[in-house]
């Protein structure tokens, strides 16, 4: 979404979907490569910590100066995005869980170390893997907002505890399913979007249309305005 904003103009669209699905495809085609190069070269890491794929084989296969490059750019990219994620999350408590910005410093600072304890708390005694809990947490993501946004693009109106009813349903359901469901059949995701979908259906209701004369005033409006 980041590359698509960044537009100046609407004309620009196609150079950045080139770019983006460019990069998109090419990156995801190598991460593939690697790690079915890695059944390969590695069978026995199958039975061990397959996130260690990447390094370990750079090991084995690369110069002793490649393996520094290599690992230096696995710290670097860690590093970028754990500090991008603990700014982000930081911000999202002092500015979007209050309705007044808490934007003195102390207690920004103390939004962001809670963050960073949290997280290492997590790394430190967390049983799952990197790639489990990015699983859990993209299951966690669609079961909370897809419910939502598919009623909104079926042009339904939703209420405020409606929507917000959604989203902790959707979050249950999927915790309760990875906890007690057949997950290895069915994955969260599924239950945990298809019952919160349902539940707003019931709940809201068809927004009323818009007639062209309205559209048209409204149009009017904003380009007077502008």
């Amino acid at each position: 979404m980041i590359r698509f904003m960044a537009m100046e103009r609407a004309d620009q669209i196609n150079r950045v979907r080139f770019w983006y699905y460019g990069f998109f495809i090419a990156f995801y085609t190598l991460a593939i490569s690697l790690g079915l190069l890695a059944r390969i070269q590695m069978p026995d890491l199958m039975s061990g910590d397959t996130e260690l794929a990447l390094p370990l084989m750079a090991v084995e296969l690369l110069p002793s100066i490649l393996v520094g490059v290599i690992l230096a750019g696995v710290f670097a990219a860690t590093m970028s995005t754990a500090d991008s994620l603990v700014l982000s999350c930081s911000a999202s408590i002092t500015h979007d869980l209050s309705a007044k910005h808490l934007d003195r410093p102390w207690m920004m600072k103390l939004a962001t170390a809670a963050v960073t304890v949290s997280a290492l708390l997590f790394a430190l005694f967390g049983a799952s893997s990197v790639f489990s809990l990015v699983l859990g947490a993209w299951s966690m993501l669609a079961c909370a907002f897809a419910p939502l946004m598919m009623l909104l693009a079926m042009q339904r109106r939703v209420s405020e505890w409606t929507a917000i009813g959604m989203m902790v349903a959707g979050v249950g359901v999927a915790v309760l399913w990875t906890r007690a469901g057949p997950v290895d059949v069915i994955n969260e995701a599924l239950p945990g979007i298809a019952i919160p979908f349902v539940l707003g259906l019931l709940l809201s209701r068809p927004a009323p249309a818009t007639s062209p004369g309205r559209e048209a005033q409204s149009a009017a409006a904003r380009q007077a305005a502008e």
